[in-house]
């Protein structure tokens, strides 16, 4: 009679079968594994979103300079010291005004645009997180006008590491006129 009893009281006892443990076990491992992809991607995301954004801020500063200067040039361009398309990378040198000591390079110099103002100590105008891959341009200037400039810049975000979400290039064109006084 005490065994009934016992054995009535195990049965009675709630508790979890191994068939539900196993199966709680596997919903749980899936629900992580979703969320550790989800997780994944969504930093994937975020690189990738940073690296676009880093090459895309480099090239239109650099333009922006380059646009500046060429509107503000007083004495256009100097064109024995530039070098224009097919020339890769060229060279812009304007005439700022008041002799070459206010003349302004433009230039690429290890993968990085920089500027030289005055004559003085070159300032990079891209960053060390991208490389300027290509840098063209043409003199579209015609006999009895200001002058215009095509500029066509091609940038690469360095990608020491090689993963996917950092590879990132941007090709960025534009023409500026200088100005008439």
């Amino acid at each position: 009679m005490k065994k009934q009893k016992k054995r009535a009281q195990i049965q009675n006892e709630s508790g979890f079968t191994l068939i539900e443990l196993l199966l709680s076990i596997a919903i749980i491992a899936v629900i992580i594994t979703a969320i550790t992809y989800f997780s994944i991607d969504t930093f994937k995301a975020k690189a990738k979103s940073s690296v676009v954004l880093e090459t895309q801020q480099n090239a239109r500063h650099a333009f922006q300079q380059m646009t500046y200067y060429i509107r503000n040039s007083e004495d256009g361009l100097n064109v024995g010291g530039s070098s224009f398309a097919p020339t890769d990378p060229g060279t812009l040198h304007l005439n700022m005004g008041a002799g070459a000591g206010d003349d302004v390079v433009f230039d690429v110099n290890s993968g990085r645009l920089r500027i030289t103002t005055g004559g003085g100590t070159p300032e990079y105008l891209t960053t060390d997180a991208v490389t300027v891959t290509s840098l063209l341009f043409e003199n579209n200037s015609a006999s009895g006008t200001p002058g215009n400039i095509t500029m066509s810049m091609s940038l690469e975000y360095d990608n020491p590491s090689g993963a996917q979400e950092f590879n990132y290039s941007y090709d960025l064109q534009t023409s500026t006129s200088f100005r008439v006084e």
